[in-house]
Order: C-alpha cells, then structure tokens, then sequence
C-alpha cells in the first residue's frame, strides 16, 4: 500500500463519505471513484476570476462544498464561494442572465445590480466593502448577504431562468447532500 499526502479539506471529505466505521480510507476512495462517472477535472478546482471582491474567499471553511456544471465539478470552501462559482458557471451558460437579473430590481434586495449600493435599496450600508455583503463578476455586483435557502431558492430560480435543469444538469451540494 502506497501512502499519500491529503489536505484536511479532502480528508473531511472522505470521512463525510464514510458509511460505516469498518471501512478504510482505501475503501472509502475506491467506492467514490468507481461511483463517479465522470472524472473531475484537474482545472476545475479553479476558483472563479474576480478584480475586485467584498469577501475574503476562503478565509473560512464550512462544510464541503461543490458545484456540479454538466461534466465538470467545482469545490469550494464554504457557501458563498459554491454561490459565486454557481452564478458564474450559470453567467457562462447564459450570457445575459446577470443583465436580466439586475433588470428585475426589488425595493428590499436585488441579486444583481450594476452598483454595490444598488443590491440594497432600503439598506445602502449593506453595501459597504467591509460588510463582506457582495462579490463583483465582471461588472455587476452579486448580493452574497444570503441564507442557505435563499441561495437554494436563487439558483433554481437562475437555472430556470438560464434553461438549464436544476437537479440533472446543474447542483450544488454540501458533502453528498443536494442543496
């Protein structure tokens, strides 16, 4: 048996997937890899591109987190990072989604806006960078200001509007579970 060297973040993973305390890490690697029918890609452990951001990515680590895009798999560290990568995935897919989405407005919240101030209406303090409350994605602001189910309720909504079907063609999941 080979030894090899993982970081914590897999090692959770690992023991995330663990169904019973007999099995071995050997055993536990086996059965995901042979369950996987596509293989992840090396590049997609990339996180997504930004100039400028209002949240200090990956600082924190909650949960294992990924987003599942066609073929291709994604992690990330906590929620907001799977959120970010999931509206930028979905961006990709539909390049006018983020225009639509700032375009449908809100008087308490936008998802999308041109302007940071312009997420948070009734609530412009929100928007200040210290506040961690928002992501830019080239040149929008994405209001990360989220509960975990509002930001299930957004990207089914986002799928929906992109023509891409939640669930089959596009996930995202903590550990194994689909959010």
């Amino acid at each position: 048996m080979r030894t090899i060297e993982i970081g914590l973040d897999v090692h959770r993973l690992i023991e995330a997937a663990r169904t019973s305390f007999e099995q071995s890490e050997d055993d536990i690697l086996r059965s995901l890899l042979q369950s996987q029918s596509v293989p992840v890609a090396a590049e997609s452990r990339s996180e997504p591109k930004s100039t400028e951001t209002a949240i200090a990515i990956g600082k924190r680590t909650t949960g294992q987190w990924s987003v599942i895009d066609g073929d291709t798999t994604y992690f990330g560290r906590n929620l907001r990072e799977a959120y970010i990568t999931a509206v930028s995935c979905l961006a990709k897919r539909n390049p006018s989604l983020l225009e639509a989405l700032a375009k449908l407005g809100g008087t308490r919240r936008r998802a999308v806006a041109a302007k940071a101030s312009d997420l948070y209406p009734r609530s412009p303090h929100l928007a200040d960078p210290q506040k961690n409350n928002w992501h830019k994605l080239g040149d929008w602001y994405v209001d990360l200001n989220l509960s975990r189910n509002s930001v299930a309720k957004r990207i089914k909504h986002f799928c929906t509007l992109s023509g891409v079907n939640y669930g089959k063609d596009f996930q995202i999941k903590e550990g194994l579970e689909v959010l």
